[in-house]
């Protein structure tokens, strides 16, 4: 039930026909189906296109695309390779953004560089679909870093609450949380972490809602802005990391001691970052286990940079330090 009614909801931002053409690479069930609904002709995206911008712009201008949808990061480096991507996508009347916040500096660069598509600004997560969205020409304020990703699709589910589960004032930041109809069942075979992110919903008694995980705050106009996120967990890329397992993975896979992890940058430019201190007994096997690959536990969207050394102390470790780049440029 909770796919339909999230085609449901999409279509009424942005509808399809049989005409249309929409690529689609990453989610089988949130992207392929809805186009089918209408009769659509859905496009899959290669791996070794999604992550290249001129074989991915090429793709969607061969393929005739009128709509898909992009991370921000990926719109970014289309546009540093594509002076004049209208001209190459003309075709594309929709764009949906999705996985990461959209910074002001590239809606802007984005509404000039494509100025006949339509650029929504979509926040869902994998266990409850949709959020919010937005037309980022209607939404964005130049006044402030980040856009917000619109009105919330289900007002009556979206909760900013504080510490004490309180629901806070308008303006004010707190955490979200989720209800309503859209949410999942659950994680397949994982009851404990079930129960930690799917809690019971107060002001839906016999309902549960989900702890997104996200700080955020509602403007006086009804739309939704995103501030950050909860504890240790942080977004990079448009993925949900939590530092404590990248530690672990480097501790226990590659020649490493002692390890803390953290984030570097904003916006488009954050990356994931581990100070590490080298195993005095095999201080050689560090650099011979990175030049192959990431270790295998670590995601297959880290890349691993030449590692380089540093005055810096990280705040828990107490001996020498060398700078290891999880998630490049």
């Amino acid at each position: 039930m909770a796919p339909v009614l999230s085609y449901d909801l999409r279509f009424r931002l942005s509808d399809l026909s049989p005409g249309d053409r929409v690529a689609c690479n990453v989610f089988f069930v949130w992207e392929m189906l809805r186009p089918l609904l209408r009769g659509a002709t859905v496009v899959c995206v290669p791996d070794e296109a999604s992550y290249d911008p001129v074989v991915l712009v090429e793709l969607l201008a061969r393929r005739q695309v009128t709509e898909t949808l992009m991370t921000p990061t990926l719109l970014a480096a289309c546009l540093s390779r594509h002076s004049d991507i209208q001209n190459d996508l003309p075709n594309l009347r929709t764009l949906w953004f999705n996985g990461e916040v959209v910074t002001t500096d590239l809606a802007r660069r984005a509404i000039k560089a494509l100025p006949n598509t339509r650029l929504l600004n979509c926040y869902s997560a994998s266990e409850t679909h949709e959020i919010a969205c937005g037309d980022i020409r209607e939404i964005i304020n130049n006044e402030t870093s980040f856009c917000p990703v619109g009105p919330p699709m289900d007002p009556d589910h979206t909760y900013i609450l504080n510490q004490e589960g309180k629901q806070v004032e308008t303006g004010v930041a707190g955490e979200l949380f989720v209800g309503g109809s859209l949410l999942a069942r659950g994680y397949l075979n994982l009851p404990e972490t079930t129960a930690e992110a799917f809690i019971p919903d107060p002001f839906a008694p016999g309902s549960r809602m989900y702890r997104t995980g996200d700080l955020a705050r509602m403007l006086p106009s009804g739309i939704l802005e995103i501030t950050g996120r909860v504890g240790a967990m942080m977004k990079i890329r448009g993925y949900s990391v939590v530092p404590g397992k990248v530690e672990n993975a480097i501790i226990e896979l590659l020649a490493v001691k002692q390890c803390a992890v953290i984030a570097h940058g904003e916006g488009l430019d954050r990356q994931l970052v581990a100070y590490i201190v080298r195993d005095k007994e095999d201080p050689g096997m560090l650099f011979s286990s990175l030049k192959p690959a990431p270790p295998p536990s670590t995601p297959g969207w880290t890349t691993s940079a030449p590692t380089a050394s540093t005055r810096e102390a990280a705040k828990t470790c107490a001996h020498k330090k060398q700078l290891l780049i999880l998630c490049g440029r």
